[in-house]
């Protein structure tokens, strides 16, 4: 999986763009989050996931969901879900979590509810409840780095260890499964 970060446009309060490049079962995943610089609010969604075969274009604007998902060939969803809802305040996505995290005061205690967009379940909003419960070393590119180690039980229960002074998950366990991200130097 390959995070690149990048800002629409650099002399503005524009968007971030997380691309996100991943592979499942030979079949390319790529995955766009637009998100507000300012807030880090979501504000678009573009996406295809390649586990369930469909494509996703969905936009947040005034907190109002808008967009679809369309099934592919393969895909379990047999027609194409339209979204239109309106939300009170604006959402997270959980794909940038961790700039979400790295933009609050963590130490250890700290506790904050965030809301998500969980579009796993027809565009719900989930409150992942956020507890950082320790400060722990890890080895990354040779070195030692402090992390923090935190717990989310949102949609699902999550544990993050999340570079103290750099917006990155360095693992991830969720429900058994354990995933660690590569980063590149450049």
């Amino acid at each position: 999986m390959i995070y690149n970060l990048i800002k629409e446009d650099a002399k503005s309060e524009s968007n971030y763009k997380l691309f996100i490049d991943f592979e499942v079962n030979g079949k390319k995943a790529p995955d766009s989050v637009y998100f507000s610089a300012k807030t880090l609010g979501v504000t678009k969604r573009w996406f295809y996931n390649a586990f369930s075969d469909y494509t996703g274009k969905l936009e947040f604007i005034n907190n109002r969901l808008v967009g679809h998902i369309t099934p592919g060939e393969d895909s379990n969803i047999k027609s194409e879900l339209v979204y239109d809802k309106v939300y009170e305040h604006e959402l997270f996505e959980p794909a940038t979590l961790h700039y979400v995290l790295s933009a609050l005061p963590l130490k250890v205690g700290y506790t904050v509810s965030l809301p998500m967009l969980d579009l796993n379940d027809g565009s719900k909003l989930v409150w992942a409840n956020i507890e950082v419960v320790s400060e722990e070393n890890h080895r990354l590119d040779g070195q030692q780095i402090k992390v923090w180690k935190v717990i989310s039980d949102g949609s699902r229960l999550k544990t993050f260890w999340l570079h103290q002074t750099r917006p990155l998950f360095i693992k991830m366990k969720n429900s058994g499964v354990s995933f660690k991200w590569k980063y590149y130097n450049g």
